[in-house]
């Protein structure tokens, strides 16, 4: 009469044991991955972070606007390459400010218009009223006439 086996056999138990620790030993070692890589990407983080001045970001709002000056004068940017273009104020979507220093300064008034700005008014007389209420401008920059 032929035994009947009960139980598992051993070579069973080697192979259940072996899979339970390729299981848990790449579980383990896609977690201690992750921390690594969060470590690093922490360290970058911390050593790439640079906090911009008040002088930065102004430069960076002015930058555009200057461009928008100096692309809206080609003859003056030819004639002097370093054109002095001094932005004063900004407001909203509106930026004034002159070109050239001293009594010889030139004002301006440039507008945004999604992205990019352009200039809308140049030299000393004031914008109209229906452009300061067209480019929504403060009332103290439009002729109110």
């Amino acid at each position: 009469m032929a035994k009947v086996q009960r139980g598992i056999s051993t070579i069973e138990v080697v192979l259940i044991v072996i899979i339970i620790g390729l299981v848990g030993f790449t579980g383990w070692y896609s977690l201690n991955a992750k921390k690594n890589t969060d470590k690093t990407l922490a360290t970058a983080d911390k050593s790439s972070q640079t906090k911009l001045t008040k002088d930065q970001i102004a430069a960076a709002q002015v930058a555009p606007i200057e461009a928008a000056v100096r692309e809206h004068n080609p003859e003056l940017v030819k004639a002097n390459p370093r054109l002095d273009v001094r932005v004063t104020e900004i407001n909203g979507d509106n930026a004034r400010g002159t070109i050239g220093t001293g009594e010889s300064a030139i004002p301006f008034i440039a507008h945004r218009d999604g992205s990019s700005w352009s200039v809308i008014s140049q030299g000393s007389t004031k914008p109209t009223k229906a452009d300061g209420l067209k480019y929504n401008l403060p009332a103290s920059w439009y002729s109110t006439t």
